[in-house]
């Protein structure tokens, strides 16, 4: 049976996501064999799912570079704080220890 290109793209998703009906799968397996351009439809669906999960990698490395450099920030900015208040402890005592 011959099948138009037009059904055969309809069905491709639920082929390729392994959810058609098995007279699916068939009809989409003859048709992909002898059409060049379905099979090539199929091929570009694969493609575009490892460019998203890639994408979705590079998103959670992104995320998590962006954690660290805001909680090294404040770390930073603490040490600045506490190393600041240690210099004018120290410098006031030695103010205290010249004026007497």
């Amino acid at each position: 049976m011959k099948i138009s290109c037009d059904v055969i793209r309809d069905l491709l998703p639920l082929y390729y996501d392994n959810i058609c009906s098995e007279e699916s799968r068939k009809l989409v397996n003859e048709h992909i064999e002898t059409c060049e351009k379905c099979k090539m439809e199929l091929e570009s669906m694969s493609m575009v799912i490892d460019v998203t999960k890639k994408n979705l990698d590079e998103m959670e490395m992104m995320k998590n570079v962006s954690r660290r450099w805001r909680r090294d920030k404040l770390k930073s900015l603490g040490e600045g704080i506490l190393i600041t208040i240690i210099v004018v402890l120290i410098l006031s005592c030695f103010i205290r220890i010249k004026s007497f």
